[in-house]
């Protein structure tokens, strides 16, 4: 079958493997990566190839994370990067998110730090939480600044 040469097929086939090891029963590291396997010069938005990896601790109640992603596109000179770090305790979660990205000449920088709480069981569903958080985020290259809420509803079957 030959594929349109005006861009309109938007179809792509991504490949995401992810290892994990667990050092400890509560330390455990994780590495992945992702690569657009249909790629072509029609679609430069996923032309790309990324890397990530995360170190996780848990005892009790407390969890921390800390993760850190890179991603290249190939046919641009465009390169993102993040660092997150979470800290989650009783259902109070607590994270800062770096991200730059570098687009030809161009660096954008933008912090974002966000907190959230998770009520558990709600009307009594075992399966049924809700999350609240709010966030602030602010850019490095120019003055602008979001601050937000979310509510997220997560009804596992």
């Amino acid at each position: 079958m030959k594929q349109p040469t005006d861009g309109s097929n938007k179809n792509a086939v991504f490949i995401r493997p992810v290892v994990e090891y667990k050092l400890t029963d509560s330390f455990k590291i994780a590495g992945g990566m992702e690569a657009n396997l249909t790629k072509s010069g029609q679609d430069t938005g996923n032309d790309f190839i990324g890397y990530g990896a995360t170190a996780k601790y848990s005892a009790n109640n407390l969890k921390l994370n800390l993760s850190y992603a890179h991603r290249h596109f190939n046919s641009k000179d465009e390169k993102d990067s993040s660092i997150v770090a979470t800290i989650l305790y009783r259902g109070f979660g607590l994270a800062h998110i770096y991200a730059q990205n570098d687009l030809q000449n161009t660096t954008a920088k933008v912090n974002t730090t966000y907190a959230s709480y998770k009520f558990s069981h709600v009307m009594d569903v075992k399966d049924l939480a809700l999350y609240m958080g709010t966030f602030y985020s602010k850019a490095s290259n120019n003055s602008n600044s979001n601050i937000g809420s979310r509510v997220r509803i997560k009804y596992y079957f």
